[in-house]
């Protein structure tokens, strides 16, 4: 394995290791300590819960009112409105992750759920000169990345975006 991978002991007397993913892969600014695998199994868990699929997501802690939060963008067609999401994928990291469950008692104030069309995700990957079958979106974005996001994905839904 490399500096930066995680890793899972599979069988500590024999020394077996699983690589479960990269640090860039997590989301750790206040306590939380989600992995990717986490926020994937929340979300696997949430198109079960809602009847619906969410092929593309990605997410920043950002700070609304002076307080960190969570924001998610999924990608789904689904009905569902955005607090009702929101309410329900927090309760998910809750339940899987001790750490999550402290930081929303304490610095990590809110969840907030944005929804847009999953083509989003693909035209952001090609506005980012990145297409292609082996392209995957960044699902962990830091704050300026995640604000050119923001600024691409309300132009997009607003139809002002170049296809």
């Amino acid at each position: 394995y490399m500096i930066g991978d995680t890793i899972a002991f599979t069988d500590v007397d024999r020394a077996e290791i699983k690589i479960t993913g990269r640090t860039k892969f997590f989301l750790n600014v206040v306590g939380s300590q989600l992995s990717i695998q986490k926020m994937s199994t929340a979300l696997r868990e949430l198109e079960q819960k809602f009847n619906t699929t969410i092929p593309e997501f990605t997410l920043a802690a950002v700070q609304i009112d002076g307080n960190f939060n969570h924001h998610w963008y999924l990608g789904t067609t689904t009905t569902e409105s955005n607090t009702v999401l929101a309410e329900a994928l927090d309760e998910l990291l809750k339940g899987a992750n001790k750490n999550y469950k402290v930081a929303r008692s304490k610095a990590l104030k809110g969840v907030k759920v944005t929804k847009v069309n999953p083509k989003v995700f693909s035209e952001w990957s090609g506005q980012q000169k990145k297409k292609g079958g082996q392209v995957k979106m960044q699902q962990v974005m830091k704050a300026e990345k995640f604000k050119d996001w923001e600024a691409f994905v309300k132009d997009t839904t607003a139809g002002t975006s170049k296809k």
